[in-house]
């Protein structure tokens, strides 16, 4: 596995660094990791309630009411996603009423 890293191109023995484009913008790139950022936060807590429906922590997240940065509601809106839908499609545990 370590040779995998540790080995440079056949024909190119310096990897030449990517040129970035000019017209990119801080905030360019500031709103493309937030984007990249909700999508981590998003399929990692979807799939921690997929593999354990009584996660906590994640229920919490998909059950916030919250708008905040990275909330729930948040990465639905920045992928067009339904949050209703989602929710009613994670098979959630029922409360123990006591």
């Amino acid at each position: 596995m370590l040779q995998l890293f540790n080995t440079a191109p056949e024909n190119d023995h310096k990897v030449k660094p990517t040129p970035s484009d000019p017209h990119t913008s801080f905030r360019d790139l500031q709103g493309q990791d937030v984007v990249l950022f909700a999508n981590t936060i998003y399929e990692s807590n979807l799939a921690r309630l997929m593999s354990d429906p009584s996660d906590a922590e994640a229920v919490a997240w998909l059950m916030s009411d919250e708008r905040s940065q990275l909330s729930f509601l948040h990465c639905c809106e920045i992928f067009n996603i339904d949050p209703d839908a989602v929710r009613a499609s994670i098979p959630l545990p029922r409360r123990k009423t006591t």
